[in-house]
């Protein structure tokens, strides 16, 4: 992801409904840090997903000033390519 800096778990199992993690990216010369709780995993168990299925991955994303939830959907499309759909929603927790 452009402008990673840091992903780092704070509770839970990675990757698992719940898990709350720490995100720090780069943004130009400022490093935004963000809270980030996994909300939506389905199916639950990655193991044998038949190729063409869908697996939705949600999160939640807390920051100064800043909430978003993020869907994402994505499906194997070959064996070394994946078609990967998202869906985003921004929301200023107060004025500018």
């Amino acid at each position: 992801m452009r402008g990673l800096v840091l992903h780092e778990p704070l509770s839970g199992v990675h990757g698992q409904v719940g898990t709350e993690s720490r995100v720090v990216m780069q943004m130009g010369r400022q490093k935004v840090k963000r809270t980030e709780t996994i909300t939506h995993r389905e199916p639950a168990d990655l193991r044998g997903i038949p190729t063409g299925s869908v697996v939705h991955f949600d999160r939640e994303i807390v920051a100064e000033r800043m909430w978003s939830a993020v869907r994402d959907g994505l499906t194997e499309t070959g064996p070394a390519t994946t078609l990967w759909v998202s869906e985003s929603e921004y929301r200023p927790s107060r004025a500018w």
